[in-house]
């Protein structure tokens, strides 16, 4: 097969963790004492459990809701998660970044595959214009599906 018929590959990133900086302990270091602190509350309420449900499209209303009420000492904290999401973004990972412009030159097929709430990553998708660099963008909230399920 000659090079001019040959089809470049398509590659598929992670968002989160990857391209950008997300983490619910850039908010909660500005909301306890210490990482300690931190640590133990996300431990106490089943942070990570909870927040894959979201990235299922759980509404995040129903999910603060719920989680308050079986913690309702700590709905303040975790009604923040809500209301600043925005903190829970630290930034770019710009080297990776750099490496997803640079297969974009060169004219790769580019993807992106995450877990991430429907509604949350709006506000994500207007922050970070390098995401318009993806031919799409398949995100878990829209499909009521997150990673790992063997049927993404």
């Amino acid at each position: 097969m000659s090079k001019a018929n040959r089809k470049s590959p398509a590659i598929i990133f992670d968002l989160g963790g990857v391209l950008i900086d997300w983490n619910p302990r850039h908010l909660y270091r500005t909301l306890l004492d210490g990482d300690r602190a931190v640590e133990e509350f996300l431990l106490k309420i089943g942070f990570t459990e909870w927040n894959h449900e979201q990235d299922k499209g759980r509404p995040f209303a129903k999910a603060v809701a719920e989680l308050s009420a079986k913690f309702p000492e700590y709905h303040d904290l975790i009604a923040a998660y809500d209301l600043r999401y925005e903190e829970s973004l630290g930034g770019a990972i710009q080297p990776t970044v750099d490496i997803l412009w640079r297969l974009k030159q060169a004219g790769y097929a580019l993807y992106a595959l995450s877990n991430w709430n429907d509604a949350k990553f709006q506000m994500v998708r207007r922050r970070y214009a390098f995401l318009d660099w993806f031919q799409s963008i398949f995100i878990s909230g829209d499909m009521k599906l997150a990673k790992p399920d063997p049927q993404i």
